[in-house]
């Protein structure tokens, strides 16, 4: 009985160390995927703001839809920005993504007949 009690604070201290780590990899994966949705929608309605930049109803109408296509609303993404803002960590691959998006979406189409 008494290498029990000597076995059990290590016991314990391994459970907490991989419970720890596979919440911190969960929080990783999680955020991530958030990263990805979010940027996408901004990249989205930024490139709509371009295009619709005289036509605000049209832009809104747009807007809207994106949002409601993604299923994501203005005050989801405002609230993880606003969360964060303050954390490079979470918020530099967010900003790396939208210009990924952008760039990509932007991009003319290739037109085959040139060749």
């Amino acid at each position: 009985m008494i290498w029990l009690k000597r076995i059990l604070p290590l016991v314990l201290i391994t459970a907490a160390w991989f419970a720890y780590t596979e919440y911190t990899e969960y929080r990783l994966v999680t955020n991530e995927k958030l990263a990805h949705e979010y940027a996408l929608v901004t990249a989205q309605v930024w490139l709509a703001t371009a295009v619709y930049r005289d036509d605000t109803p049209g832009f809104l109408r747009v807007r809207d839809s994106l949002f409601e296509a993604s299923g994501l609303t203005v005050d989801e993404l405002t609230a993880y920005l606003q969360k964060h803002k303050s954390r490079p960590e979470f918020y530099a691959p967010y900003v790396r993504l939208i210009k990924t998006y952008v760039d990509s979406l932007s991009q003319p189409p290739v037109d085959s007949t040139l060749d």
